[in-house]
């Protein structure tokens, strides 16, 4: 086990609670009128299940990878609880093999990498990615260590528009833009905070 699945683990660890509660991530809800009937939906490092519910209760079929085996867990029990099945995959996104032209989106809110990393898992998503499917992120940016709601305090894990931007290559940006919006995501996110929302189609 590395030092970011003991974090994660650890995190998620109180068995009665949701961190960042059990409703989705506001961006990936104001996006899924986007989405195509019965799609096949990828959950980048969704954590304790949240937004994969909320796609699922739309009709789609969820798959999802997380480094933390607490979160898959908790993940599978929150589906089943509400009905439904979830494809998890333990597995660190720095070992992700991607399955090619396999989902017809990608939802991820939140996600906390490296930006070497970050660069790998948006080419790997791209492979992933069926011709005109979606991407859709939110993500916390580089002015978020000026607040207190929530997101680590390393600037390598934080984000601007450029590291989202110069990545052009078989993809259509929809929306990229840097916000400051109201979180309210169970107790770990709570109040003001500097986001960057990413929104692309995969072209041809």
């Amino acid at each position: 086990m590395n030092n970011a699945q003991h974090f994660w683990n650890t995190m998620f660890a109180n068995e009665e609670e949701y961190l960042y509660g059990t409703q989705p991530n506001a961006y990936i809800q104001m996006q899924t009128h986007r989405l195509k009937p019965n799609s096949r939906i990828l959950c980048l490092a969704e954590g304790e299940g949240r937004n994969a519910l909320h796609l699922a209760q739309l009709g789609h079929t969820i798959s999802s990878i997380d480094a933390s085996s607490v979160a898959l867990q908790k993940q599978k029990r929150l589906l089943q609880s509400h009905g439904y099945t979830i494809d998890a995959l333990h597995q660190d996104l720095e070992h992700w093999q991607p399955q090619p032209h396999a989902f017809d989106a990608i939802a991820t809110s939140f996600m906390h990498l490296p930006k070497p990393l970050l660069s790998k898992v948006l080419q790997h998503s791209v492979v992933t990615l069926k011709s005109d499917a979606l991407f859709i992120g939110e993500f916390f940016s580089i002015k978020q260590l000026g607040y207190s709601s929530g997101g680590p305090k390393d600037s390598q894990k934080l984000y601007t528009i450029e590291d989202f931007a110069h990545y052009q290559e078989g993809i259509e940006f929809i929306e990229l833009k840097e916000e400051i919006v109201h979180l309210s995501e169970g107790k770990g996110h709570q109040g003001e905070a500097s986001v960057i929302r990413v929104l692309f189609k995969k072209l041809g």
